[in-house]
């Protein structure tokens, strides 16, 4: 992928004031710059007033742009309002450096006018009916980078702006922009470490956090992910070791970005969610509405699209209510697609509508982006001629458009889908090939590849499919080994999250255990006297009752003795019972590993195959002398049996973590991944099921929660009590399936999870028979149970019901006859 795809954003992002002004509008701002300095000359004697003049001058300044001027005026407007101790000047400063930046969403720009707002909250106010502070709307067009980078570089050498390391500091990281639209990645990376270094000396942590995030995305664009890791190292120490709550959710959101600009939407999907829930909701609208579309975006690229058509609808509520129609625009575009993925087409064609008025990108863009959601829609509806002229008009829509060619590539993909589909194979080979020559998203390099593999098939030639389908193989050999290192990483820093959570809840346990020990010891000396007067009092009543206990002491003896043997009995019996309900769970997950097992060995048997003929053909190259062939055929053996072995271990992995349920009894606790766990689970129990009754059938859906993290919990006694909650469930919508009138009933099991403050939530829901109210107080009792005399111990509920209150949880049930039932599991974090 282009470097001005991946970084250029930054430039986009910071002090571009003038772009898409028109010579008119710069005259304009010109003849206004103007006037406002005959006022500056004219306020000499009032301070206050001249503070306000020099910052709007600044800010025009920006505008037409001649930076220059309006630093050093900004400079001049911040020495006056310190040496009047002038608060409301102080804000007005932070809010000018704040329309330095072009994109009001641009992190720095927000932080500004969110230090502004903490200043005063009456500049707020004035600024809806001073002129002197409204925003003025701009909007992208080509861009002179050479000569922005000049004028900053002057300004940057002024001695006047020498003693101000935050202007400096903010025109580096302009710089460093200009360097990255040049395709100048080191060279931006070293304006950007000067910027750093500046905004950290100025004790600035916000704004260096947040460029570092840029750097560490640019050191992986360059591949030198050692430094990367150890400013991403650096950042985690940092956080963990920040205290200010304010800070805390704005460097989180950095961190959130700075994941998400490398691609790693796992973790950026957990650093938003982190920073939703440390951010004020009334002061932090904006930033939480930001923060809201950010989760939509990463939860989109993660393949959850359900959940990013969530988080789009929330922050177009919330822009609804701000009345931001500028972003609204850009939101309504941009959740059609996810609600197409979902097949949610009414909804999207709303949407569709709404984004046709959006003014803050060109028309052009609006229109392609419509016609190419309607050509998604009919073409997911298998209408893919209707399809063909909404695609073609995309495609010409986006060509007038500089710097998107990723989207061209989509459309000619999409072309070459629809002429494969009604066996157009000319026309879907011209389409594919353009898509794949563009090389400009590996998601379309992927697919344009595995589609000429198959056109060349239908075409009957051989020999060109099965060499577009290598490199379709390399494409996802490659992107597997990528997604593998992202794991890996992404592991880690989980890894060191959790040692740095654990340090700081360590502190807070002492910081509070010296506190009670505090409280103790006042009321130590208290507690001592109030016991001295009971034992007093105690001793007299229990001389009193030691007689009559006397008597009844013979009789308890021989009582006890009774009730002893009795109890041997009991628990002899308990045992029993135990162990057999134990072997009854291990036997419904029999069939399910030998499923889970079948998959690998498929792999390995494929694969081996494949082998066997490449061997046949290597044998035949070498005997024609053509060794180039050789090594290639060699190289592919080799994948092969990387392959074999692969999926061997899987299958290895597979048996050793199914053998832990029958033979591990370990009563400590440890760490888990419950989202691991259910998945594991559920996938066993319907197997399973599906082992003893081919027929049977199920709609099954998982609901997890990616910032859950790792629990303690007793592995083994947990997942026993979710197999038997998944094994109730699947009986229950079997015996509705089997009894039922409604020929359109379709079974439906569903797990999730949610971490809730200090609990996590695990849920296990069907569609069943549900349970009779007038037997809902005994499903936990043991021996009881609905099932047919043996079909089961009635001990399933009772010992789940056991274990979660061992570990300090609860068990619910919500149910209602004939309609499904819920089963709640809270465990504490």
């Amino acid at each position: 992928m282009k470097i001005n795809h991946i970084l250029c954003i930054l430039f986009l992002a910071v002090c571009l004031n003038s772009l898409g002004q028109t010579s008119r509008d710069i005259e304009d701002y010109k003849f206004k710059k103007d006037s406002i300095k005959q006022l500056i000359d004219k306020s000499s004697g009032d301070g206050t007033r001249t503070i306000k003049l020099k910052n709007e001058f600044a800010r025009l300044c920006f505008l037409i742009p001649e930076f220059e001027d309006g630093f050093l005026a900004l400079q001049e407007a911040k020495t006056l309002s310190d040496k009047l101790d002038y608060a409301e000047g102080k804000a007005m400063y932070y809010l000018t450096l704040s329309s330095f930046y072009y994109d009001r969403d641009n992190p720095i720009s927000i932080y500004y006018r969110k230090k502004a707002q903490q200043i005063s909250n009456y500049l707020e106010e004035e600024r809806d009916e001073n002129s002197n502070f409204t925003d003025i709307l701009r909007s992208d067009s080509n861009l002179d980078v050479e000569l922005f980078q000049d004028q900053f570089n002057k300004t940057l050498a002024r001695d006047e702006l020498s003693d101000n390391k935050e202007i400096q500091a903010n025109l580096l990281y302009a710089i460093a922009g200009t360097y990255y639209r040049l395709e100048s990645p080191e060279t931006a990376l070293t304006k950007l470490t000067e910027a750093i270094n500046l905004f950290s000396e100025i004790g600035e942590i916000y704004p260096a956090f947040h460029l570092s995030t840029i750097k560490m995305g640019t050191l992986v664009y360059l591949e030198k992910e050692e430094e990367a890791k150890k400013i991403e190292l650096e950042l985690i120490k940092l956080m963990s070791a920040e205290q200010d709550k304010n800070n805390l959710a704005l460097i989180h959101s950095a961190m959130a970005n700075g994941y998400r600009m490398q691609g790693r939407w796992s973790l950026a999907i957990e650093y938003y969610l982190k920073t939703l829930e440390l951010l004020d909701p009334v002061e932090d609208r904006e930033l939480r509405i930001i923060d809201q579309y950010n989760l939509a975006i990463a939860y989109e690229n993660y393949g959850m699209d359900s959940r990013a058509a969530d988080n789009y609808r929330i922050a177009i509520e919330e822009l609804e209510k701000e009345k931001d129609s500028l972003r609204l625009r850009i939101a309504y575009g941009t959740i059609v697609f996810p609600l197409i993925a979902i097949e949610k087409y009414e909804e999207a064609k709303k949407y569709m509508q709404l984004s046709l008025k959006d003014t803050v990108r060109s028309k052009d863009w609006a229109i392609a982006r419509y016609n190419d959601a309607q050509g998604q829609i009919l073409k997911s509806q298998g209408k893919y001629q209707e399809a063909i002229p909404y695609f073609q008009k995309a495609e010409q829509g986006f060509s007038k458009i500089e710097g998107v060619e990723w989207a061209i590539a989509f459309m000619n993909l999409y072309l070459a889908e629809c002429h494969f589909q009604i066996e157009n194979y000319d026309q879907a080979l011209q389409y594919a090939t353009e898509s794949l020559n563009l090389d400009s998203n590996a998601q379309a390099t992927e697919k344009a590849t595995l589609l000429l593999s198959q056109i060349y098939e239908e075409l009957d030639n051989p020999a060109m499919a099965y060499q577009y389908l290598k490199d379709y193989q390399l494409l996802r050999s490659e992107k597997e080994k990528s997604e593998e290192i992202n794991r890996i990483a992404d592991a880690e820093i989980r890894s060191i999250l959790d040692e740095s959570e654990k340090t700081i809840n360590l502190l807070e346990r002492e910081k509070l255990k010296k506190e009670k020990e505090s409280i103790f010891q006042r009321w130590l000396i208290i507690s001592v006297l109030i016991v001295l007067i009971s034992v007093v009092v105690l001793a007299i009543i229990l001389y009193r009752n030691n007689k009559n206990k006397q008597k009844a002491n013979a009789q308890l003896k021989r009582q006890k003795k009774k009730i002893e043997q009795t109890l041997d009995q009991l628990k002899a019996t308990q045992s029993q019972l135990i162990q057999s309900e134990k072997m009854a769970s291990l036997g419904e997950l029999t069939a399910g590993i030998a499923h889970e097992i079948q998959n690998p060995l498929n792999f390995v048997n494929n694969f081996s195959e494949v082998n066997n003929e490449l061997l046949d053909e290597l044998a035949e190259e070498i005997e024609k002398g053509n060794y180039d062939e050789v090594r290639v055929i060699l190289n592919d053996i080799r994948n092969n049996l990387y392959k074999i072995n692969h999926h061997g271990k899987r299958a290895d992995a597979i048996v050793k973590g199914m053998l832990q349920h029958s033979r591990k009894e370990n009563s400590e606790k440890e760490p888990t991944d419950l989202n691991v766990l259910c998945d594991e689970y559920l996938r066993l129990a319907y197997h399973g099921l599906r082992a003893k009754d081919k027929s049977f059938n199920a709609d099954l859906e998982k609901d997890f929660d990616p910032g859950l993290g790792k629990i303690n919990v007793m592995a083994q006694e947990i997942g026993r009590v979710i197999l038997n909650l998944l094994t109730n469930a699947f009986y229950a919508v079997q015996q509705k399936k089997c009894h039922t009138k409604d020929p359109g009933y379709m079974p439906k099991v569903e797990i999730l999870t949610r971490k809730k403050l200090d609990q996590v939530c695990i849920q296990v829901k069907d569609n069943g028979i549900g349970i009779s109210q007038n037997i809902l107080d005994k499903v936990f009792q043991p021996f009881f149970t609905t099932k047919p005399s043996g079909q089961g111990t009635g001990l399933g509920l009772y010992l789940s019901y056991e274990i979660i209150q061992v570990h300090g949880g609860e068990l619910k049930i919500d149910t209602k006859e004939g309609e499904g039932t819920i089963f709640t599991i809270l465990l504490p974090v």
